[in-house]
């Protein structure tokens, strides 16, 4: 922003205040001197004309006409300068001060006598009327309070007290946990009401409330082993966590457990090695699976882990981008919606690598709308801007300051959007603003990922930080592990920032 400075403009005041001033201390009566000045140049000019008039009376304009504009123009600013006073109102009520016009032109009384009129005492009905609703809320949390009712049943009033202002407390949280959930942020929901549960459980309907959503999210998230805890904890003293919903939710974690234990021996190698495989055999292997069913113990296979797996393969295996996307989506057909973070943000990274810009956008909106803290989706979308025929660098940190307004503040979670916008500089060319945003994440003490620690790798070679860069390619090898190819090729001198980062194979 520009930083703009004070003047001091009484030092050097222009011409019209200056006359103004003359006018006032003239007196209202009394023409300026600004005035006698110009009545003398009109009268001057009306001279003038009028005897270029007697020189040629046959001129193509009307000069007596001009002369009578030129006294009609006199004639106007003295009426200007000595308007008509208009006499003052005076208050009705105290018969000194000038009514408040700020009220409307008949407004009878000044702003002194309204502000007497205004500043009428309660009354004592209405006092009478705010005690008893304080109190009526204040009963009203101990009666919802099972502890608040019992000590108030036994005479107990300081710890009734205490129970209501406690039931207040878990209110205000649980108000806070419905509040992020109808925003869409699943994270912070899940958090709050997992506060909430853990702290203050009761057997009503509010925590009941707080229970099922905690479990529904947790589903919703993916987190199919903590939904079914929360579900199996409560259900004794919470009795529609045994309703059908919640039934099928423990269905279904059963069927994923028992998919993707048989999914292992079969293609576990494949996906976690990279190395080279028989796509084809592998594939017919999952088919078998689909026509087993169950396992040995008759529990279903999911026919939408099992397909998503075999996308797993297809980019094990280097299939097109196209055969992807195909896969991708007879997974979300065969779903039907219901697991959508478990393959809506890969599928707008395959559609950000294929350049499909339209498709990705359209399955990001879908993406945050379910849940508006999926940084994948951030991030992966982030790819259609880089990944295009014409990087983007200010979409990019568009993209970054968006999951940055929607991450939750919580410090269990990493700020994944530093990633992003740290990708965004690097193409913008400022390497010290990149360096500086990759830095804050890494130094927070998170987990890195292998993208992360290959662009902090690519950011610190970007500024020739090479204690960091080595620190980070050291951490690789403890894990035997090396930095992306692209990123060497960078460090040495062979690619450019923009060739590392729009390289969609080579993608850090």
């Amino acid at each position: 922003m520009d930083d703009f400075e004070n003047k001091n403009l009484n030092e050097n005041e222009a011409p019209e205040e200056e006359t103004a001033k003359n006018e006032e201390s003239a007196g209202e009566d009394a023409p300026t001197r600004f005035e006698d000045d110009l009545v003398t140049e009109l009268e001057g000019i009306r001279d003038l004309l009028q005897t270029e008039l007697d020189k040629n009376q046959e001129s193509e304009y009307s000069v007596g006409e001009l002369i009578q504009e030129l006294d009609e123009i006199d004639e106007d600013l003295i009426d200007e300068d000595e308007p008509e006073q208009t006499p003052k109102k005076i208050c009705e009520c105290c018969g000194e001060n000038e009514c408040d016009a700020s009220f409307g032109e008949d407004y009878p009384y000044c702003s002194e006598c309204r502000k007497l009129m205004t500043a009428s005492p309660a009354h004592a009905g209405g006092i009478l009327m705010l005690i008893v609703m304080i109190l009526v809320g204040f009963a009203s949390c101990i009666f919802l309070s099972s502890d608040g009712a019992t000590a108030l049943m036994k005479g107990k009033f300081s710890e009734a007290a205490t129970a209501a202002l406690n039931s207040m407390s878990e209110y205000t949280a649980l108000i806070d946990a419905e509040t992020a959930y109808s925003e869409g942020k699943l994270v912070d929901a899940c958090l709050a009401y997992g506060s909430y549960v853990q702290q203050y459980t009761n057997n009503d309907s509010f925590s009941a409330t707080a229970v099922k959503r905690l479990a529904k999210i947790y589903y919703d998230l993916g987190s199919y082993n903590y939904a079914n805890s929360v579900v199996e904890q409560f259900s004794d003293i919470i009795p529609a966590l045994k309703g059908k919903e919640f039934s099928a939710m423990n269905e279904f974690y059963a069927s994923y457990l028992a998919t993707v234990t048989a999914l292992e021996p079969v293609i576990g190698d494949a996906i976690q090695s990279g190395s080279k495989f028989d796509y084809e055999e592998k594939s017919k292997e999952l088919d078998k699976l689909l026509e087993k069913g169950t396992d040995d113990s008759g529990t279903a296979f999911s026919a939408f882990v099992i397909e998503y797996y075999r996308h797993a393969l297809m980019y094990s295996a280097g299939k097109s981008l196209e055969e992807q996307v195909a896969q991708l989506l007879k997974v979300e057909e065969i779903d039907k919606g219901e697991h959508l973070s478990y393959y809506i943000p890969t599928i707008i990274n395959t559609y950000a690598r294929l350049g499909d810009a339209e498709n990705a956008k359209k399955y990001f909106e879908k993406s945050i709308k379910f849940n508006a803290q999926d940084d994948n989706a951030y991030i992966y979308y982030a790819n259609v801007f880089r990944f295009c025929e014409k990087p983007d660098a200010e979409k990019i940190l568009e993209i970054a300051q968006m999951a940055k307004d929607n991450a939750t503040t919580s410090s269990q979670y990493p700020p994944t959007y530093q990633s992003i916008f740290a990708l965004g500089y690097l193409l913008k060319g400022d390497g010290e603003a990149a360096f500086k945003a990759i830095q804050s994440y890494v130094d927070g003490g998170y987990s890195i990922s292998t993208a992360t620690g290959n662009l902090y790798a690519l950011c610190a070679a970007c500024v020739g930080d090479d204690e960091s860069y080595d620190k980070i390619a050291d951490l690789f090898a403890n894990y035997s592990m090396e930095l992306d190819s692209n990123v060497i090729k960078y460090k040495k001198g062979k690619l450019t920032i923009e060739q590392v980062l729009t390289d969609v194979g080579g993608d850090i």
